[in-house]
């Protein structure tokens, strides 16, 4: 049909694009949520990780370090005594260092004494030896309590952790023992793990982005859904009662500039309104049935009655805006109908059956000539159960190819329709369990069937 223009949907409303907005904040908002929770996790468990390594490392030390099997009566180091115990005096270093604990318990004139071989492993700074044993002299209360650790790095600029103990004299500590430990294998253990805490917070925070998308969509959806059926109910009444209100003006417009036929325009006032309130109804009907509130009834009716109703309908409302009526050669509508029930709504199959006829008469005919439409009536078998069919066939110049499957399509239609006639009609169809198909009429023009399941 040469009426049919192909048209993009029309883009999202303001409403639809404010919900879509707060689909992407909630998103955002899961997920960073999500982050913040992970990262004060990774941060807890990164901090913890590094106490007990250090600790770890501090118990190695310690057990290494058997200051009270080592130190002699004199207060000196005993090799053997080492040796026995399967140590190595070199690796990890061992350092002994004497100092005066003063009165105010202060350390003072600390001097190593003895030293590991420290080319063969760790060489910690003087200052660091002199730090820690001070400390571990400080923080001894008797003879079997005392120790220090501290952290620094050996003259090569490596991590170490060094632990000293005190060693004590008759009354007080005179030394410290220290040992130093390396610090790289804990550093790099600790990497590990932090790296494997932010990757797999980086990971879990994208899994959180697409899980909190997929729940706003969730949640929002109804919104959308009742957005949309708003703007199809409006968007319906505009295309329902667009044409009964140009009617009913011209109407009154004819009134005031002749009188003498008030009681012929009247009637067809009282005509127009009550087909006005009958859409109304319809529209109010199957916003309800869309919004799954109510239910469509199923009421045994004679569809071929029905079905002459409309086309009565259409000649009338025809010949009151073209003005002829004898003078027409032959009907521009016709129909042919066979006596069959159906269970349904009469008021949404009328709508229906009304929308098929008005779309044929609008483009089913080539510019300048009168359309002409032909409605049929009858049953079918399928299977077992037998169906109505509505055949709706114009002598117009056809349906452009590749126009079949976006006919049904909403807002896509000619210039002087907003292109939701066809799309009510399969809804109806569907509604009533069957179906609205479109094709090549034997008359030349187009062939809308409407199907439904008659009664049993």
């Amino acid at each position: 049909m040469s009426g049919v223009k192909r048209r993009e949907r029309p883009a999202r409303t303001a409403a639809v694009r404010n919900v879509a907005r707060l689909r992407r904040r909630l998103t955002v908002m899961f997920a960073a949520g999500s982050a913040l929770g992970l990262l004060a996790l990774a941060l807890f468990a990164s901090h913890i990780d590094g106490r007990l390594w250090r600790s770890d490392l501090d118990t190695a030390l310690s057990q290494q370090l058997k200051s009270d099997d080592w130190i002699t009566d004199q207060g000196t180091l005993s090799l053997d005594d080492m040796a026995d115990d399967d140590a190595d005096p070199a690796c990890p270093p061992v350092f002994l260092l004497n100092g005066t604990f003063l009165p105010d318990g202060t350390v003072r004139n600390l001097t190593v004494t003895y030293q590991a071989d420290t080319k063969r492993c760790l060489d910690p700074s003087l200052a660091d030896l002199d730090a820690v044993a001070a400390a571990a002299m400080v923080a001894a209360d008797d003879r079997n309590s005392g120790s220090a650790s501290r952290e620094g790095r050996d003259r090569r600029g490596r991590p170490i952790r060094l632990l000293a103990k005190p060693v004590w004299g008759p009354t007080h500590p005179v030394g410290a023992f220290v040992i130093a430990g390396s610090e790289s294998p804990g550093i790099a253990a600790h990497r590990r793990l932090d790296f494997m805490l932010v990757s797999g917070c980086a990971l879990t925070t994208v899994l959180s982005a697409f899980a909190g998308h997929y729940l706003a969509r969730r949640a929002t959806r109804p919104v959308v859904v009742a957005i949309e059926q708003q703007e199809a109910f409006l968007a319906d009444a505009a295309h329902d009662l667009r044409n009964p209100l140009a009617a009913l003006r011209m109407l009154s417009e004819t009134a005031l500039l002749d009188p003498g036929h008030d009681p012929e325009l009247l009637r067809r006032t009282v005509l127009l309104s009550r087909r006005m309130g009958d859409v109304v109804d319809g529209l109010l009907t199957r916003s309800r049935l869309v919004a799954g509130v109510a239910e469509i009834p199923r009421t045994p009716l004679r569809l071929d009655q029905l079905v002459q109703d409309v086309v009565d309908a259409a000649i009338m409302a025809d010949t009151a805006d073209t003005g002829d009526t004898a003078e027409s050669p032959e009907p521009r509508i016709q129909a042919r109908t066979a006596e069959i029930v159906v269970p349904g709504d009469p008021g949404l199959l009328r709508r229906a059956v009304a929308n098929l006829i008005d779309n044929a008469l609008t483009h089913g005919h080539a510019p300048g000539v009168p359309a002409d439409v032909l409605v049929e009536v009858d049953g079918v078998a399928a299977g077992r159960s037998a169906r109505a069919r509505i055949s709706v066939d114009d002598a117009g110049p056809g349906l452009p190819a590749g126009d079949a499957e976006r006919l049904f399509e909403r807002f896509r239609s000619g210039a002087d329709s907003s292109g939701l006639g066809l799309s009510i009609a399969l809804w109806v169809a569907r509604a009533h369990g069957g179906d609205l198909s479109v094709g090549a009429s034997a008359r030349g023009g187009t062939r809308f069937v409407l199907t439904i399941p008659a009664a049993g």
